[in-house]
């Protein structure tokens, strides 16, 4: 698997944090992007997995 760099990551962790901001301001508990459906723990999860990338 190739490695991210630091710019793509963090872009990854911005837009998800983002993300989980959004759901959180709205009390959304799944947003959904027409393919698949999320919920915030999914987000949360995403968001761990994220960070530890180049690890």
């Amino acid at each position: 698997m190739e490695k991210l760099t630091e710019k793509e990551k963090v872009c990854l962790l911005e837009y998800t944090k983002d993300l989980k901001q959004i759901m959180e301001q709205d009390h959304l508990a799944i947003v959904s992007d027409n393919r698949y459906s999320y919920t915030q723990k999914e987000i949360e999860n995403l968001l761990q997995k994220i960070e530890k990338i180049n690890d």
